[in-house]
Formats: C-alpha cells, structure tokens, sequence
C-alpha cells in the first residue's frame, strides 16, 4: 500500500509542477511572440520562422531511435543501482550527441552561404547566430534524458527561466536601443543559453546525489 502511495503522490506532483511550469513558460512564450510579431515585418517574420526551422530540423537529426533505446537502459541501470553501467552509458550517449551536434553546426556554417543566394545575405549571419543556440538545445535533451530516468521534477522550470531571459532581452532592445531579426535571433540564443546554465545547475547538483 505504501509502495502505491509513494507511487501516486510522485505521479500527481510530477503533473502538478510540469503543469505550472508549462503554463507559466506558454505565458511569457505567447507575450515574446506578440513583441515579435509586432516589430518584424512578414518578410522578417518568414525569415525568423525558416532559421527557427532549420534548427529545430538539426536538433531532430540528433534524436531518433536513439535516444529512446538509451533513455530506457539508463532508467533500468538507475533502477537497479547500477551507478556504474548508468554513468558510462550516459557519459557515452553525450559524447555521442557532442560530436554529432559539432558535425550538424559546421555544416550550418559552410552553408549558410549557399542559403543566401536565395532569400539574401543577412540571412547567413542570422542562421549561423542561431545555430549556435543547436550547441544549448542537444546539452538540454542530453540533461533531460538524465533527469526523466532518475524521476526528477524540479527542473521543469528550465524552459520558462530560458524564455524570461529571452522577453526581459527583446525588451531591453525595445527599450535601449533596436529591435530587429538580428536582436530576436541573439535574444533566442541568449534564452537557450541561460536555460543551459539553470538546466547545469540542476544536474549537476542530481548527479552528485545518483552516480558520484
């Protein structure tokens, strides 16, 4: 009975707190999307909407069969209190993921140019700015594989603390100086940047606790 209590009481404030933290994060995401569509022209908003889909194309090509298979034997060796099993196959998967996420950015890189022949010059400025934000997304899911195999909620606030980051820049724009693609594509950037950093702090702190 105890073991079912302990069960449902995890269950129910897992979904709790996802549930504050992805209203809380839908909220300022939808005032960031007001700023931005308010400020950017259609052409500027169609070119934003592309590089945001070339990364998110990028990061898809880091996931896969992959991740499940290694997020299920990671769950199973934490299960069973094999710390050492766990830590190589982690360290592994992100040594993986590390290298193919350089590959994909080099390749953004050397063909930003080519995309330029088509929708413009700047174009290649604003996807190689964003493609650094590729580097923060994959160490994101690399983190959060850790954190669904050992059942931990508390980070589910990384996501809205990245997107704070990111309206309290666009309005620092607004307010001090301009806002343009340019300016939405740093502040994009900066937003994975510090969610990366918050997401770090996190980890760091469970996998002390689980696999040190």
């Amino acid at each position: 009975m105890s073991n079912n209590y302990s069960f449902h009481k995890k269950f129910i404030e897992g979904e709790y707190i996802s549930g504050f933290w992805n209203i809380a994060g839908y909220a300022v995401t939808a005032v960031n999307s007001f700023i931005i569509i308010y400020f950017l022209s259609l052409r500027e908003f169609g070119l934003y909407q592309l590089i945001l889909s070339v990364i998110a194309f990028a990061e898809s090509l880091t996931a896969g069969f992959l991740g499940d298979l290694v997020s299920t034997d990671f769950s199973k060796y934490i299960g069973r209190g094999e710390k050492g099993l766990a830590r190589k196959l982690f360290f592994e998967y992100a040594l993986f993921k590390a290298i193919l996420v350089l590959v994909l950015i080099i390749i953004l890189f050397f063909s930003a140019g080519l995309v330029a022949n088509h929708y413009g010059k700047d174009i290649a400025l604003f996807l190689r700015v964003a493609a650094v934000a590729l580097i923060f997304r994959v160490g994101l899911s690399v983190q959060g594989l850790f954190f669904d195999g050992s059942i931990y909620f508390k980070a589910q606030s990384v996501s809205f603390l990245g997107e704070l980051v990111k309206a309290l820049f666009i309005i620092g724009s607004v307010i001090f100086y301009k806002l343009g693609i340019l300016e939405i594509i740093l502040a994009y950037v900066v937003g994975h940047l510090f969610s990366f950093i918050f997401s770090s702090f996190y980890f760091y702190s469970l996998f002390r606790k689980t696999l040190a």
